[in-house]
């Protein structure tokens, strides 16, 4: 179980940064 969730915490970060990156390039 503690496996898959860190699983899941990578996976929501890098699409945080993904979303993040896109906003800061809608800026730019």
């Amino acid at each position: 179980f503690k496996g898959g969730s860190e699983a899941a915490y990578r996976a929501n970060i890098g699409a945080i940064r993904q979303a993040a990156d896109g906003a800061i390039r809608k800026a730019a």
